[in-house]
């Protein structure tokens, strides 16, 4: 079987809740130079009177009567495809909607680093320069070391968030709905973080900027962020999104990866890029003959968005208990609901924009703000939904 695919012009966007119709006429032509012609089925619809298709014709005619406006009359279409565009939005407001009526999240601590042991965690930097892949220090093991003078503590753990797609852990789902077909929550899951929390006195009133990572990245993407954020008083907190870093099915941790693949685990993740691309796009691991599904995508694009408004929810009005408890240090630990800032790198900036989370209530970041938190030289990129932060 032959098939033809039709799709719009490099550039035009079709509007949202709008009737259109895709046609082809007996202009198209095979190689040799045999006109493409109509079924039978369809010119019964398109010509015939027989009343068992009137539906199918009051489907097609308003198509074709447009069409011969533009100058194809019906006697030259030879298949038709009436219509009508869905609005995306409706599902990004359902997670919103989903997210902000879910049961307040809370703060779980696996473990807190201080001192020494964040000097193992990323190294000792040659040099102070800001990113993760500066060379270490003469004796220093590894290819890498990440610059941490202003990092007081470096705390991981979990909080839980809505799941949106069906199945649990590092299933590969679709979106879960009800028989309305309405977007509906399943159980919660973990998300693992890593807050980063400065060398300041006073942390009653922290603000905090939220580093959401790239494809096949994970949440160790907030140490790029940590000591400049930390230079103007902020703590970074960054997540793993589904099916990335430890909610990866190929998580790992057998090498101390932040600096430069040391034998030994060092609490976060590596994992095969392979299968994390895979599993977002339903390329494996689903059942079969539903392979690339747009479904799969589409769910977890939205669970991405859906991690992301989570953990502006948690900063906002989570539970942050556990944390004051984790460490003396934290005992007065509070959050700046008025400052808390946004930073997608590379997809996790897709994200930001996707999910909307600058618009949660109250605005989140502003082009100003955010150079505040700007060492000299380092640039700030600010559109109206998102920001990116790069030095």
């Amino acid at each position: 079987t032959n098939r033809i695919a039709v799709r719009p012009a490099p550039g035009l966007v079709l509007a949202r809740n709008r009737r259109y119709a895709a046609a082809l006429s007996d202009r198209l032509r095979g190689s040799d130079g045999t006109p493409l012609g109509p079924s039978s089925d369809f010119v019964a619809v398109r010509d015939g009177a027989d009343a068992a298709l009137a539906g199918a014709r009051a489907v097609v005619s308003p198509a074709l009567d447009a069409f011969e406006e533009l100058g194809l009359s019906r006697e030259h279409v030879v298949a038709i495809a009436p219509f009508t565009t869905g609005d995306a939005s409706v599902e990004l407001r359902r997670a919103h909607e989903l997210v902000s009526a879910s049961a307040r999240s809370a703060f779980a601590v696996d473990r807190v680093r201080r001192g020494a042991e964040i000097d193992e965690l990323l190294g000792i930097p040659s040099e102070p320069s800001p990113g993760i892949d500066v060379p270490p220090a003469p004796g220093i093991d590894g290819t890498r070391a990440v610059r941490h003078e202003t990092t007081r503590l470096v705390i991981t753990g979990t909080f839980d968030a809505p799941r949106l797609v069906s199945g649990r852990g590092t299933d590969v789902g679709v979106l879960l709905r009800d028989a309305d077909e309405q977007i509906i929550a399943g159980a919660p899951e973990a998300v693992p973080f890593v807050l980063i929390v400065p060398a300041v006195a006073d942390l009653s009133a922290l603000p905090v900027v939220i580093s959401l990572h790239g494809f096949n990245a994970s949440r160790v993407t907030g140490f790029v962020l940590a000591d400049t954020a930390g230079r103007a008083g902020a703590a970074v907190l960054a997540i793993d999104y589904y099916q990335h870093g430890d909610r990866a099915a190929s998580a790992t941790d057998d090498l101390h990866a932040i600096r430069g693949d040391v034998a030994g685990p060092d609490g976060f993740a590596e994992t095969s890029q392979l299968d994390v691309s895979a599993r977002i796009f339903g390329l494996s691991w689903v059942e079969s003959r539903t392979e690339l599904s747009p479904d799969y995508a589409l769910g977890a694009v939205l669970q991405l968005a859906s991690d992301a408004m989570a953990t502006v929810r948690l900063v906002r009005d989570g539970d942050v208990s556990a944390l004051r408890a984790a460490a003396p240090e934290l005992a007065a630990l509070s959050f700046d609901p008025s400052r808390v800032f946004v930073v997608g790198n590379s997809f996790g900036d897709f994200t930001v924009c996707y999910s909307g989370v600058k618009r949660w209530p109250n605005e989140i970041t502003n082009a100003a703000d955010l150079a505040n938190l700007c060492e000299p030289g380092a640039a700030v990129h600010f559109s109206e939904r998102t920001c990116a932060l790069t030095q």
